[in-house]
């Protein structure tokens, strides 16, 4: 279910359109440019953005910038799945993830709020924050 969708004019996305790879993606993106009071820009990573994991290299799908109540502004990476459980996932996905969450978290300008959600689980926002600490 790949396709190319027009973002709306005016809207948070930093393209004029979003490429998706699957229905999750495309609804992920709507929920993101209908939270224009906390999403102030975001953008489907390309492929050629990698990070390397010992399991194989692996491409976020979205980086955010997210203003939090006006108060702290946070930069987001988030990877869209069909299940918010790792262990729903096939293992070589969920390794990739877990080594994801490590990588951005050693940012050497300082951590990257990183996480994977589903559209309907929106941003995760407060359970990236607990999930930083595993």
């Amino acid at each position: 279910s790949q396709g190319v969708v027009e973002a709306p004019a005016g809207g948070s996305n930093l393209f004029d359109h979003v490429i998706y790879d699957s229905h999750v993606e495309r609804d992920f993106a709507k929920k993101l440019e209908n939270n224009a009071d906390h999403v102030k820009m975001f953008t489907k990573l390309p492929r050629r953005f990698k990070v390397r994991t010992p399991v194989g290299e692996y491409s976020p799908d979205w980086a955010i910038v997210y203003d939090d109540d006006g108060q702290e502004r946070l930069y987001l990476v988030r990877e869209t799945k069909s299940t918010t459980k790792l262990d729903d996932l096939e293992w070589d996905e969920a390794m990739r993830i877990r080594f994801a969450r490590r990588h951005f978290a050693a940012a050497p300008i300082g951590k990257v709020d990183y996480y994977f959600t589903t559209a309907e689980a929106d941003l995760r926002i407060e359970e990236s924050e607990e999930a930083s600490t595993d």
